[in-house]
This record gives structure tokens, C-alpha cells and sequence, in this order.
């Protein structure tokens, strides 16, 4: 009996594996569907990236929290897409500002994320408002207005995503090809016979029109275009249309593509919870697309694995372990050597990954790394790395892999929070649109951005330290001058020809080298602030506490440049109004002006100053032994 036990169990753990291979879950199914490419505003993307970019703008997160567990992205974009009805009961809509939350009609003053059907019924009173908001400038209107006008956003984008594969009334696309086949047949023709001044069956003309107008509204809404046009069809700037585009030109043909054919087919298989079939279909419509639009399949699934990587969020994890090693090496001297060494390898394996994941974004947007606020982030952080690296190699100290990582690892936090807007890899500003300049004047300055932050945080580390800690000893403050001096130089250095290769740009766009915009006087500052620091330096205006203080005032004006002068709303480099940072550029500001109080404190006062002349006296004090 015993045997026989034993054997039944042997049998079903043999057979219990081969049981879960076969049997695909949801999440499973739609990672094929992921990859499959799609024309939205301007660029070829993923599902992947749609999911992911649209449920930033609505929840402000990747993954839904619900009863049963987490929601991915594309778990969440599938059912709206081809389950529309339960989307609708989600929670994704988050409202933070309490008038906005009143305006809902909401009793509960902490919830904070709405569902479609929520909102829905106030959506006439929260359209008034938003209506009337949008006739401000961005920069003019209050916070509950701004609230407002995000919401209606959301709301615009959420109905975008839904329509895209399925109109209003229709439980699949399946349904929706049954009716555009009977409107392709008899009501057009109808309409034809109207056109020519022939009688024509009443019914069968209205039923056209009512359907025309629905396609020619859904068009008008969608954004996201999952059909691509025969090349015979294609224009250099039109080679996808939307679902109801393609059936309007289709007419009278009643024949839908294959691509559209599939389409439907994963709708029905979402509908019937077939995820072998849905998964089956996913790479049919995958294999079918890569014969028509090659490039496209290829740049698709390259970012869809970008995306799956998370490769900064890995980096920003490593800045952090690499931060706190080197302040072990610090405070335990024994480990110094040991954990040092590992700080500086983890630092080099961290530049790896910020740099696998600069060039994987360069390869996909086809463009240099720097073409927006969020890409300038991540360059900022790259360079400041490079030269912790640099710093390391020549006073192998762990001064600069402290520095760089806490830079690294702010800058990508800053980009996080950047990436909530939406797309990163937008399509480019006209006027930016060139890639001459953008590899030259644009990653140019940058990198004198990266460099007078780093000088910045060399010096607080120095200020921090000193007053705080007993960790600046005299070597080590003697390092750090010479660290910030040296990279000042070279701060200095690229912002001037960064600024240089700006004017000559601004000279080919408006026809003008310099015209005192807010952006070109930001620029100006650094290269000005730098360079007072070296004079003042030069000419021992300044001792080596007066020349930290001012580069940590560097921090200001470098931010001010980088993001202050899109919070002005006013000049031709402010290509969209950005209020939601101002709070923390105040507030990154008064920390930075409290270091530099601190700094100015006399240095009689300072904890490593005080134990420096404590062990002088005792050096001073010992008896002169003779032997």
C-alpha cells in the first residue's frame, strides 16, 4: 500500500509541471500582446509603453493595487481595451486636491482614486470647469484649476484608450465587424444613390450616417493607431490609421484586414477567457506586422524589454548601496581598503547599467541622449558618475564614489518623477528637431550641469562633514579642495562652449546669437559663477570654506537654469508650462542656502575642526622620551 502511495505521488509531481507548462494565465498571454507595435503621436511603441505611460498619467503608478492582488500595466490596458465594462469599475483615477474630490461629490474625504463610473455622472459640472480653466494660461491658473484640467486630461485619455479597438455599446470588435460589413453593403450604397440624385431606401441612409458619424468620432479621439496602411497607401508621415479610419476607406469592400481580422480575433479569445488562444494570436498579429512594418515589430520589442528591464530603478538601488558603503568604510577604519575597493567596483558596474540604458533609449528614439527634461536627468546623473570614477581613480579616497552615487541616485529620482507626465521618448520640438545640435550645444552644457552639481556636492559633503562629523580629517579636506577645484575648471569649461554652440544654434532657428531669454540668461550664470569661483580662488579672494560655500550656491543657479526657467512660462526654450516641481526647487533652494549657514559658521566650531586640535595637542603634549 505504502508503494503504491508513493507512486501516485511520484506521478503527480511528474505530471503537475507539465500540467502548469501547458496551462497559460492571463498575465502570460498578454506579455506577447505587449510587444506588438503601435503609431502613437509620432513614434512607433509597444502596447507595452501605452500600458505603462497612460496608467503614470491616470494612477501615478505602474501596477494597480486591488483586493485580488497587483495589476500590471498591460494587464490593466488589456481589460480596457477588450473588457471595457469591468475597466470602468477600477479605481485608476487619482484626485489629490479636496475641491476636486467635493466637486465629485465624494463624502469620504480619504479616498483618493475614482473609477470611470464614479466620475462619470458629474462629468458634465467637472467639463464646465475644466472648460473654463482651459481659457487661462497654464501659468495663471490655481491649483484647483490645474486639478481640474488634469482630471478632464485623464478622462479624455482614458475614453482614447478604450474606443481604440471597440465603440460605445459593442462587447468585442467582433460585433463591431459584423456591423461595419452590413454598413458597407446596402447603407453605403445607399448613400451612393443619394449622392447621385437617386432615390434612395430612408432607413439604410440613415443607418450610414449614423455609423459614419460614430467612425468619424471615434477617429477624431483616438490617438493610438494599431492598423498599418499598405504601402501603396502610406505617405511619409501617414503610414498607421486608427481601426475606424481603415473601416471608413475600406468601404465598399467588406473584407477587413488581416490585422484587423486578428485584432478581433484577441478580443474574442479576452472575452472567453482563452489565454492560449489570446497568447496564440498576440504572436500571429506580432508575426503578421513584422512582414509589413519590420522596423517597427524590431523597435517595439527592443523597448518592450527596455521596459521590463527597469534599468534605473537597479541603478538607483546601487547608488544607494554604494552611498552607504563608503560611509561604513568611514566609520569602522579597519574595513576601510576593503569596502572601498567594493564601492568603486559597484560605482563602475553602476555607470554600466546608466549607460546600457542611455544607449538603449538613444537606439530606440533614434536620437542623442539628451531631447528632454526627463533624458537631461539622466545624462546629469551619468556625468556626474563619470567623473566620481575619475575622481576615484586619481585619490582613491571614496569621496568621489560618495558624491557621484548620491548625484546618480538623485538625479534618476528626479527623473521618476519626471516620467509621470507620460511618454518619455517624445516626438521632438520642430525647432529641436535636429540632431547636429542636439549631440553638440545640448549634451555639451549638460555635462557642465553634471559638473557643477558634482562641485556642489563635493562641498556640502565637505560642510556636512565637518561641522556635523568627525570624518573630514585634514586629508580628506585637502582632497576635496583640490577635487572641487578641479572639477569647477572643467564645469567652467563646457558650460562656456555649451553656451557658445547655443548661440550659434539660436543664430541658424530665429536668426539672432543671443536674445536674453530666461534659459540663455540661466546659462549664462553658471559659466558667470564658475568662473567668479576660480577668480576668486586665483586672486585668494576666498579660502577654501568660502570657495565651498559658493559651490553649493552653484547648485541653486544651475537649477535654477536646468528647471526654473520652465516654471516662468515666458521665452522661446519653454516648450510647455511645468508647475508641478516648484515646491521642491523652493525647497531644494532653502536647503541648499541652510549648507551654505552652516558653512559660514566659524570653523572653531565644527566637530572635525575641534577633534583636528585635539589630537594636535596631544601629538604636541607627549614627554620627550630618551632611549
Amino acid at each position: 500500500m505504502t508503494r503504491i502511495f508513493i507512486a501516485i505521488l511520484l506521478a503527480c509531481a511528474l505530471v503537475s509541471p507539465a500540467c502548469a507548462e501547458n496551462e497559460v494565465s492571463r498575465k502570460q498571454a498578454l506579455q506577447a500582446f505587449a510587444e506588438v507595435p503601435v503609431l502613437e503621436l509620432g513614434r512607433y511603441k509597444p502596447w507595452d509603453s501605452v500600458a505603462r505611460n497612460s496608467l503614470l498619467m491616470l494612477y501615478e503608478r505602474q501596477e494597480i493595487r486591488t483586493e485580488e492582488g497587483k495589476l500590471s500595466a498591460i494587464e490593466w490596458l488589456g481589460e480596457l481595451l477588450f473588457d471595457g465594462r469591468k475597466a470602468d469599475e477600477r479605481q485608476v483615477f487619482r484626485v489629490m486636491h479636496p475641491d476636486v474630490r467635493v466637486l465629485l461629490g465624494n463624502e469620504d474625504e480619504q479616498q483618493k482614486f475614482y473609477s470611470f463610473n464614479e466620475i462619470f455622472k458629474y462629468m458634465p459640472q467637472l467639463a464646465e470647469h475644466a472648460e473654463q480653466a482651459s481659457q487661462l494660461e497654464a501659468q495663471l491658473r490655481s491649483p484647483y484649476q490645474r486639478a481640474v484640467v488634469k482630471l478632464s486630461r485623464n478622462l479624455t485619455l482614458y475614453q482614447s484608450l478604450k474606443h481604440t479597438l471597440s465603440p460605445p455599446g459593442r462587447d468585442t470588435l467582433q460585433d463591431e465587424i459584423a456591423n461595419f460589413q452590413y454598413w458597407a453593403g446596402e447603407p453605403f450604397h445607399a448613400f451612393v444613390k443619394h449622392q447621385r440624385g437617386q432615390e434612395a431606401d430612408p432607413e439604410a441612409l440613415q443607418h450610414f450616417f449614423q455609423t459614419a458619424s460614430v467612425y468619424k468620432r471615434l477617429d477624431e479621439m483616438t490617438t493610438t493607431h494599431p492598423i498599418p496602411i499598405p504601402e501603396s497607401d502610406a505617405t511619409e508621415d501617414d503610414d498607421w490609421m486608427s481601426l475606424w479610419s481603415i473601416l471608413v476607406k475600406s468601404a465598399p469592400v467588406t473584407e477587413v484586414t488581416p490585422v484587423i481580422r486578428l485584432y478581433a480575433d484577441l478580443s474574442q479569445a479576452y472575452q472567453n477567457a482563452e489565454w492560449a488562444g489570446f497568447k496564440e494570436n498576440g504572436e500571429e498579429l506580432k508575426a503578421t506586422l513584422a512582414n509589413i512594418k519590420p522596423d517597427a515589430v524590431s523597435s517595439a520589442s527592443l523597448e518592450t524589454r527596455f521596459n521590463r528591464s527597469e534599468i534605473f530603478y537597479r541603478t538607483s538601488v546601487l547608488y544607494v548601496l554604494i552611498f552607504l558603503l563608503v560611509m561604513a568604510s568611514w566609520v569602522k577604519l579597519k574595513w576601510q581598503a576593503p569596502l572601498g575597493r567594493l564601492a568603486c567596483w559597484l560605482l563602475a558596474l553602476a555607470l554600466v547599467l546608466h549607460t546600457a540604458g542611455l544607449i538603449l533609449r538613444m537606439v530606440i528614439q533614434d536620437r542623442p541622449p539628451v531631447t528632454n527634461l526627463y533624458s537631461s536627468a539622466l545624462f546629469v546623473g551619468w556625468g556626474a558618475v563619470v567623473l566620481g570614477l575619475v575622481m576615484e581613480r586619481l585619490f582613491k579616497n571614496g569621496i568621489g564614489a560618495a558624491a557621484a552615487s548620491a548625484v546618480g541616485f538623485m538625479t534618476l529620482i528626479v527623473a521618476h518623477h519626471l516620467g509621470n507626465d507620460g511618454d518619455t521618448m517624445t516626438m521632438m520640438q520642430a525647432v529641436l528637431d535636429t540632431n547636429f545640435w542636439l549631440a553638440t550645444h545640448v549634451v555639451v552644457i549638460t555635462k557642465g550641469y553634471s559638473a557643477t552639481y558634482f562641485a556642489g556636492f563635493l562641498a556640502i559633503m565637505y560642510i556636512l562633514f565637518g561641522f556635523f562629523t568627525k570624518l573630514l580629517t585634514a586629508e580628506r579636506a585637502k582632497a576635496l579642495e583640490s577635487m572641487v577645484y578641479g572639477i569647477l575648471c572643467f564645469a567652467l569649461l563646457f558650460s562656456f562652449v555649451g553656451t557658445v554652440l547655443g548661440g550659434i544654434w539660436a543664430d541658424q532657428s530665429w536668426g539672432r546669437f543671443w536674445g536674453w531669454d530666461p534659459k540663455e540668461n540661466g546659462a549664462l550664470l553658471i559659466v558667470l559663477w564658475n568662473a567668479i569661483i576660480l577668480h576668486a580662488r586665483w586672486g585668494k579672494f576666498m579660502g577654501a570654506r568660502g570657495i565651498m560655500i559658493a559651490a553649493v550656491f552653484g547648485n541653486i543657479v544651475t537649477t535654477w537654469s536646468w528647471f526654473g526657467t520652465n516654471m516662468l512660462g515666458v521665452g522661446l526654450h519653454t516648450y510647455g508650462f511645468m508647475d508641478q516641481a516648484f515646491f521642491w526647487l523652493i525647497a531644494f533652494a532653502f536647503f541648499m542656502l541652510m549648507i551654505m549657514a552652516i558653512g559660514a559658521i566659524p570653523k572653531r566650531l565644527w566637530d572635525s575642526f575641534v577633534t583636528q586640535q585635539k589630537n594636535q595637542v596631544v601629538r604636541t603634549s607627549r614627554p620627550l622620551v630618551l632611549k
